[in-house]
């Protein structure tokens, strides 16, 4: 088995280039930093643009997508942001987050029974009112894509 940093090759505008293997990165609204880690390559930050509703806005428009490995079949997905709630008219700022602790090859475009079944999910504000259902799982799905192979030989 090779290095994983044989592996690796390079992070080139919009395109990931592993194990002659290429992702394309660039899509509307997205960007993807990948770094390096004692452990191996893992995907770090995944930013999501997502639009405010009228109770609810996020800070930046932005959220975070933490990927890990937890061992050699499951990946920890965590969906993290600061959420500003008006209330009384005074705005108040606190940290949102969802996660879940799936298999490696699971696909998140089902995404309805997946919140259905998965008892580790945490229910919160950003399921309900930042990203749709069918969005969120677009997201993730392209992300898992992604980490999956970068961690392929991690075992």
């Amino acid at each position: 088995m090779k290095k994983l940093d044989e592996k690796f090759k390079e992070i080139d505008g919009d395109v990931i280039t592993f194990d002659n293997r290429e992702f394309l990165i660039k899509q509307p609204d997205l960007e993807i930093y990948v770094k390096r880690t004692q452990e191996g390559i893992e995907l770090d930050r995944y930013v999501v643009k997502v639009e405010p509703s009228e109770s609810y806005k996020i800070e930046n428009n932005e959220a975070t997508v933490i990927v890990s490995k937890v061992d050699e079949d499951a990946l920890d997905v965590t969906l993290r942001d600061t959420c500003i709630i008006q209330k009384n008219k005074k705005d108040i700022q606190f940290k949102e987050c969802i996660g879940v602790t799936c298999d490696t090859n699971f696909d998140l475009m089902d995404t309805t029974s997946l919140f259905q079944k998965n008892e580790k999910i945490k229910y919160d504000k950003i399921v309900d009112h930042f990203i749709s259902k069918e969005n969120l799982a677009a997201h993730y799905d392209k992300c898992i894509e992604i980490c999956s192979v970068l961690n392929e030989d991690i075992k």
